[in-house]
């Protein structure tokens, strides 16, 4: 049975303040005795004594807590070290990191663990939102600090995860911004001539994400199918991932696409001898003037001025993808259709997120509908006819 006692002791100032040591009683086999102090200073003896009552009654019908003075920075750093780096893949790690680094350690690092409480982790998020921390980047750091305090759990520094039944962030939905079919074509009259052409033709065509369209190489380019396969991502640290959806998909393409990239690879021949050795990765579709990856800002900032330009609204790049989804249902392309393009797990995914374009067609399909039912529209193919065509 686990007990312990308050010690009165003064602080530099003349203060007087309580520190709590716990008695685990003499060990089985050495016969010493174990009575840490416990890190933590209290200015009020009833407080300290409520707090001793709450860490004995744990520590006694709970797991059994190592008294340790290491501080949060150390358990997040120990966790990502042995533990999240060995779950997860090289990019998510980084990203990790990252956040633990910018937002987790600069808060809460100097604490230590054994005194981080529900209500400090609840402070720490309110901060970051009070900071203009955004609800996904506040929700990430909630979550790492929440892996990490289980680290922290498993590795019996707390007897239970301060991070834990925290009420969920209800993020506000970021508005989709897309641009119509003119505005489309607009950016596109201007972007003919423009760095970095024809990527954007292929963005707004295929749907591709920024990263898939990084990756694209040239072998990844059916000329005889007038197909294009998506087959890895490059994400911001230059890293080659797996697509997001996890497998490889082929889009067809169309022969505005097809001359397009014939025309890149034609201009861009000579850049790749003139350099030899130097271009650094001959395969790439879309490269940088030395043959790298292109850089994602660069990228934005080019948009940016084209928009300008073309007098048309400014929105993200994956605004982009969102409006070549957005098009393709406009012009009564199938859901499951639109969903391969853009590389959905499902077309489940493409109804939910572009369910507010669908209404929209009702009145065109209703229409439609009626003249067929009327004798007096188009007339529906015999699908055995085609079958065996």
């Amino acid at each position: 049975m686990i007990t312990g006692h308050l010690e009165q002791a003064r602080a530099s100032d003349g203060k007087a303040y309580w520190r709590i040591r716990l008695d685990y009683g003499p060990d089985q086999i050495t016969g010493k005795r174990s009575q840490p102090r416990l890190p933590g200073r209290y200015a009020d003896q009833r407080t300290a004594k409520r707090k001793m009552a709450e860490i004995i009654h744990e520590a006694n019908h709970g797991p059994r807590i190592v008294p340790s003075k290491r501080t949060v920075q150390a358990v997040v750093t120990d966790w990502l070290e042995h533990e999240a780096s060995v779950s997860v893949r090289e990019k998510t790690i980084r990203d990790y990191r990252s956040v633990c680094k910018l937002h987790v350690i600069p808060h809460l690092g100097h604490i230590p663990v054994q005194e981080l409480t529900t209500a400090s982790v609840q402070a720490f998020r309110a901060k970051l939102l009070a900071a203009g921390h955004s609800h996904h980047v506040t929700a990430k750091a909630t979550l790492h600090l929440h892996q990490a305090m289980g680290y922290a759990v498993r590795q019996g520094y707390l007897s239970h995860n301060p991070a834990e039944n925290l009420r969920r962030l209800k993020a506000p939905r970021r508005e989709m911004k897309v641009w119509t079919g003119d505005q489309a074509a607009a950016f596109l009259a201007l972007a003919a001539d423009a760095t970095y052409n024809p990527l954007w033709l292929i963005a707004l065509s295929t749907g591709m994400r920024l990263g898939e369209l990084r990756g694209l190489a040239w072998k990844d380019i059916d000329w005889a199918r007038s197909v294009l396969s998506v087959r890895r991502s490059i994400d911001q640290y230059g890293t080659e991932n797996d697509p997001k959806s996890g497998s490889a998909r082929t889009i067809d393409l169309d022969a505005r696409c097809l001359a397009a990239l014939k025309d890149l690879r034609t201009r861009q021949n000579p850049e790749r001898l003139k350099l030899g050795e130097a271009w650094q990765n001959p395969d790439l579709v879309f490269a940088s003037s030395s043959g790298n990856y292109l850089q994602a800002r660069s990228i934005y900032r080019v948009k940016e001025r084209l928009e300008l330009a073309a007098g048309v609204p400014k929105i993200r790049f994956h605004d982009l993808r969102h409006t070549a989804a957005t098009l393709m249902l406009q012009a009564g392309i199938p859901v499951k259709v639109v969903s391969e393009r853009l590389g959905h797990a499902n077309a489940t995914i493409t109804l939910n997120l572009y369910a507010h374009v669908l209404p929209n067609m009702q009145r065109a399909a209703a229409d439609m509908l009626g003249l067929v039912l009327a004798g007096r529209g188009p007339v529906a193919p015999d699908l055995h006819q085609v079958a065996n065509s």
